[in-house]
């Protein structure tokens, strides 16, 4: 009876086993990357950690890219040697998968700690920044992830110019939420006259057009209103004549501006830092806002997927 039962549990165990085999997916030779372009970007006070995630998606599950331990390095950098170093925080898969040509991509966040420390206020740029990600295997992993910026202040409080009024206005563009104008309010807290003589984001991508600015103290709009509709015409958001901005805000006043955004290309930004450059009694000055979240969304539309540069390597 006994060897009836070893037999069975054999057997069992045997076709456990082939079951296994069979269904098992073995990792895959080869490992497709890339990364979804975005307009990066960070603003705070020195002394404060900053953290960066970049939206990767992968061919497979299986595979050395998307695991946290076996990152060793990693940097962000631009074609003239320029770097910033990252300290790997966590790689985490967001459960969302993307069907693309022949071949399913698998969405990771990677969130990166900004590993340096300056002491004084600092500004650092890419237009076309590159991530870099050394493996324990020895692999070495380099993708396009848009733009970035990194601007590190002394203090968001100004005496003698304050921002009162923040929100910004959405629309879709080719398929994707994309902030067509910001409305700002500024109020001029001292008793001289302040000459605003510029007002920008701070991201590489965009920038305020001022020529086509709206007065907004009294302005009704949805925060999803067409552009077209409080401009009275065809906004372009790409094109269009640079120019300069001075205003002159009396002693005690406020004024408030809709900004509509140029672009340099439509990289997806929902929240940026916005720096705001003055004079007054002959002296120039800056008051520098905290990034502020225009919209919450992440996600991923089909032209962002189009525009993803996938690098191939061998899988360890």
């Amino acid at each position: 009876m006994k060897k009836w039962l070893y037999a069975g549990a054999f057997a069992v165990i045997f076709a456990g086993c082939v079951i296994w085999a069979a269904t098992r997916r073995p990792m895959a030779r080869t490992v497709t990357i890339g990364a979804v372009l975005r307009a990066h970007n960070s603003v705070s006070l020195l002394g404060e950690d900053d953290f960066v995630t970049f939206d990767i998606l992968i061919d497979t599950k299986k595979s050395f890219a998307g695991e946290d331990c076996n990152i060793t390095e990693a940097y962000l950098a631009n074609d003239d040697g320029e770097y910033l170093k990252l300290k790997v925080e966590s790689v985490e898969f967001s459960g969302d998968s993307f069907p693309l040509g022949d071949n399913t991509y698998y969405l990771y966040y990677f969130t990166f700690l900004i590993d340096f420390h300056p002491t004084t206020e600092y500004f650092f740029e890419i237009a076309d920044a590159e991530l870099t990600i050394n493996y324990r295997c020895g692999a070495s992993v380099r993708l396009p992830v848009g733009s970035f910026s990194y601007n590190k202040v002394a203090s968001f409080i100004d005496d003698c110019l304050s921002v009162r009024k923040l929100k910004g206005l959405v629309n879709v563009l080719d398929g994707r939420k994309t902030l067509a104008a910001v409305d700002i309010g500024i109020k001029n807290d001292t008793e001289s006259d302040i000459f605003i003589t510029a007002i920008s984001p701070l991201v590489p991508d965009v920038a305020f057009s001022f020529s086509e600015r709206v007065a907004s103290d009294a302005l009704e709009y949805r925060p999803d209103c067409e552009i077209d509709l409080i401009l009275g015409y065809a906004y372009d958001y790409f094109n269009g004549v640079a120019a300069a901005f001075n205003y002159r805000l009396p002693a005690g006043e406020r004024a408030c501006f809709l900004l509509p955004l140029k672009y340099r290309r439509l990289l997806p930004v929902n929240k940026f830092g916005i720096a705001v450059d003055y004079t007054i009694a002959g002296e120039s000055r800056r008051l520098v806002c905290d990034d502020f979240t225009f919209f919450k969304t992440r996600e991923i539309s089909l032209k962002a997927l189009q525009n993803i540069e996938f690098r191939t390597y061998e899988n360890y």
